[in-house]
């Protein structure tokens, strides 16, 4: 406020800052086109800059705003708190609310319950604590009250398409209907992005920076960052409302259970469900006697789980913790009789050691990864409907709950960070965050994952480029970002128009949202969870393209490059003049693998480089020495022959790969 002071008592200065703020506010509102009948119609009438054309109009709105936005947190964590304290102790009153609710339940007809009248706390909150687009005819402000009755009101119609209410309920409706559109308001959505108050002290803050009252730059943040926690605590309070209205269905639903049915006595009204009449009964005894036979296959689906989970628990009692790893066994019923030499059991299907990667099926039962994947790939149903037939007890199984077993033991034996030779006092750091990995996806993304949980520990607002040559590879990184709530962007290529939008997703600054329907191109693909992008995929072809991108620190290479220049150009995206902060680079090469062979060719290379005039095509050609290095396995006298043409480093390193399988199958 004391900036607004300021700016009021220099007239020429107020009108440039409000024209300033005018213009940044209605950039994407596209004001002044001309609607049916002649009207004006605004595509965001409830814009915040509608609602002022001075500095002193603009201090009133942004008080009202702020007033506003503070009562409804408060109004609404009132409420969460009362729901709180009556859901350590649930009556049968608010849990029979709660599952007679007309709202939020199907097909029933009572009154709303108190988390539906929550929500609209909660709607209303939203409301002013993220962007509101309101779109509607005429050129009249709208509050985001009135946005709140169309809202309503577009709530209420959907339940009445679905659900036949009373004529009263309907005339509720219409009402509601009949109010939203006098005030001009055809349709409210409320998206993630901050408010239209948050946008001005965002640059009330850069007018901060740029005035003599520096000394108020730490407040103008800290009131941002307020309101940065505030949205977040926004998402929380929904979990929290979920999980207390779950918690009440489930109450409900016990309830229910343990009531009685009975038949009607004579002449009595029916008050609920659990009094039936006697032409009833044949149809309640067929239902529930599915329901019986449905609980009863679900049962014995837990009971065999539970069983080979006691079973694998007794076993590792008594076993010597040498002897633990690859310990499965085939069914959950004689599982704790088995000593330790069932860490030799077959699987059923090829008779080849289950070793300690193994896949479990519901019924108990166990078989090796390869037999799975091909059971998988033998049935024509779609992706999401696949079953398989267990091949000890031939019970049918969805392909979505069986279960992939890694033996922790052989986990941590197969940890690159308790072996020394891969890695340095970094990667131990990054142990720390192991625990704080979501989901299971091999040794080395796993361990990419860490580093970068590792790297936003230190310095939450750092950016990281992540390079990779195969799409696939970089499809699992995005994967795992996902389930860690990592905030990325990515290109895949296609052109400059998804590229630029990646980037400046990336940088911070919002791309033309029109770019993409000019050019007919999709953009490319971002995650939308909340908060700066820390992270960009790229195929390490577009790394030479001449990037500048110094808003990153560190750059991820997944893969060892026989090319130097390539990967040169992949740093140097980052390592360049702009940069103020320091770069790291983190390559990531499995050991025994050959990675290891194509970074020590590409080392030798880069000392070819480096030391005698060599030409370029040698530096960059495999020859048979090259790939027998490779290939571990002595290439005799290659001085006579020639590499093939157009033999790739890739190429090369598929056929390194190749040739270690043979090998492996050989021996």
């Amino acid at each position: 406020m004391e900036v607004l002071i300021g700016l009021e008592q220099q007239p020429e200065h107020g009108k440039d800052f409000v024209r300033k703020i005018h213009d940044q506010l209605l950039e994407n509102d596209h004001l002044g086109e001309a609607g049916n009948m002649g009207r004006v119609r605004h595509h965001n009438i409830s814009s915040i800059a509608l609602r002022f054309q001075d500095i002193s109009g603009l201090k009133m709105v942004l008080f009202r705003e702020l007033e506003a936005l503070e009562e409804g947190r408060k109004a609404l964590l009132q409420q969460l708190s009362e729901l709180g304290a009556k859901m350590e102790n649930p009556s049968v009153n608010d849990a029979e609310r709660a599952g007679n609710c007309s709202r939020c339940q199907p097909d029933m007809q009572g009154p709303a319950c108190a988390h539906c009248e929550a929500e609209e706390l909660f709607q209303a909150y939203e409301n002013r604590l993220f962007f509101l687009k309101v779109t509607g005819a005429g050129d009249v402000a709208v509050s985001a009250e009135d946005a709140l009755i169309a809202q309503h009101a577009s709530l209420a119609l959907k339940r009445r398409a679905s659900n036949v209410g009373s004529g009263g309920k309907e005339a509720a409706v219409e009402v509601l209907d009949r109010r939203a559109r006098n005030r001009g308001v055809i349709s409210a959505q409320v998206s993630r992005a901050p408010s239209g108050t948050e946008r001005v002290l965002t640059i009330l803050k850069g007018q901060v920076n740029l005035g003599p009252g520096r000394d108020m730059l730490p407040a103008a943040r800290k009131h941002l960052q307020l309101l940065e926690g505030m949205r977040k605590e926004f998402a929380q309070a929904r979990v929290l409302a979920l999980a207390q209205r779950e918690v009440f269905f489930e109450v409900h639903e016990l309830n229910m259970a343990t009531t009685r049915l009975r038949l009607r006595f004579p002449g009595e009204i029916i008050p609920n469900i659990s009094v039936l009449h006697p032409e009833q009964v044949p149809q309640q005894n067929v239902r529930l006697t599915g329901e019986k036979f449905a609980a009863l296959e679900e049962l014995r689906r837990v009971k065999g789980q539970l069983r080979y989970l006691n079973g694998v628990k007794s076993a590792r009692q008594t076993a010597k913790p040498d002897a633990l790893v690859g310990k499965t066994a085939s069914s959950g019923s004689n599982i704790a009789s088995k000593s330790v030499e069932s860490s030799e059991e077959e699987c059923p299907i090829c008779h080849d050691s289950l070793g300690s990667r193994f896949m479990v099926l519901p019924c108990g039962h166990v078989l090796c990864c390869k037999c799975m994947l091909k059971l998988v790939d033998r049935s024509a149903l779609p992706q999401g409907q696949k079953k398989v037939n267990c091949p000890s007890c031939r019970r049918r199984t969805n392909v979505a709950e069986v279960a992939y077993v890694v033996n922790a033991s052989e986990k941590e034996e197969v940890d690159p960070f308790n072996k020394e030779l891969q890695g340095g006092e970094k990667d131990k750091e990054d142990v720390n965050f192991a625990s704080s990995v979501k989901g299971s996806y091999g040794t080395k993304l796993e361990a990419v994952i860490r580093r970068i949980l590792r790297l936003k520990s230190e310095d939450p607002d750092t950016k990281v480029l992540v390079f990779s040559e195969w799409q696939g590879v970089l499809d699992v990184v995005e994967h795992a970002l996902t389930t860690n709530h990592i905030t990325y962007a990515r290109v895949k290529g296609g052109g400059p128009t998804q590229m630029n939008a990646a980037i400046s997703r990336f940088r911070g600054v919002e791309s033309d949202p029109t770019a993409s329907k000019k050019s007919g191109k999709k953009l490319a693909k971002v995650d939308e969870t909340q908060g700066p992008v820390q992270v960009l995929l790229m195929p390490i072809k577009l790394g030479a393209n001449g990037l500048n991108l110094v808003e990153a620190q560190h750059v991820i290479l997944l893969e060892p490059l026989l090319n130097p220049s390539m990967e040169a150009q992949a740093i140097n995206r980052v390592h360049r003049i702009g940069q103020t902060r320091p770069t790291f680079v983190h390559r990531f090469i499995v050991h025994d693998t050959v990675e290891e062979s194509i970074y020590g060719l590409r080392r030798q290379k880069v000392v070819n480089i480096s030391g005698a005039a060599t030409r370029k095509s040698d530096v960059y050609s495999l020859t048979l020495k090259d790939l027998g290095s490779l290939f571990s396995i002595p290439t005799g006298d290659t001085s006579s022959v020639v590499p093939p043409e157009g033999f790739t480093p890739a190429k090369a390193a598929a056929a390194a790969a190749e040739a270690r399988l043979f090998n492996i199958l050989g021996s």
